[in-house]
């Protein structure tokens, strides 16, 4: 009996006690920018007139173990052909027609032009941007669903999540 009762106070010592990892986990993933419009379309629908696009996938949450599906978010910035946005006309938002977002530094940087970087205002580790708001819903395809849309010195920026 003696020899359960040390076993089972071990047992609940090892419980109770943090493991430290192995190795850190806190390395943050690497941030890929991929141009490839074709592969975009086929994850988000885009509008008519499109030059040039810029985007990154990203795991959202915590990743685990367990095996299902991954939420993601998806940031795009779209560039018209010759600064023609005529076809974003019929996706003007009915609501306000300016809108404020954040968007993580490391994003921003990877997507916007140094350029446009210095034009927007940074607090800690976002970037405050504020433009005219078009429909996010537009772009929705598959399992990702609008978040916003946000024409920023004439680049599209098109925020969407998986649900």
């Amino acid at each position: 009996m003696k020899n359960l009762i040390n076993l089972l106070l071990t047992l609940f010592l090892i419980a109770c006690t943090s493991l430290k990892p192995l190795k850190s986990t806190n390395t943050s993933p690497s941030i890929h920018v991929q141009t490839d419009q074709v592969t975009l379309e086929k994850q988000i629908n885009l509008p008519q007139n499109i030059n040039n696009v810029r985007w990154i996938v990203l795991q959202q949450g915590v990743s685990s173990s367990v095996p299902g599906p991954t939420d993601t978010i998806l940031y795009a910035v779209l560039t018209p052909k010759n600064n023609d946005w005529s076809s974003l006309a019929k996706l003007k938002s009915s609501s306000a027609s300016q809108e404020s977002v954040e968007v993580p530094v490391q994003i921003a940087k990877k997507l916007f032009s140094p350029k446009i970087l210095k034009q927007l205002h940074q607090a800690n580790d976002y970037v405050q941007i504020t433009g005219e708001q078009y429909e996010p819903n537009f772009f929705n395809k598959y399992s990702y669903r609008g978040v916003y849309a946000i024409l920023v010195h004439n680049n599209l920026l098109v925020c969407l999540q998986t649900t």
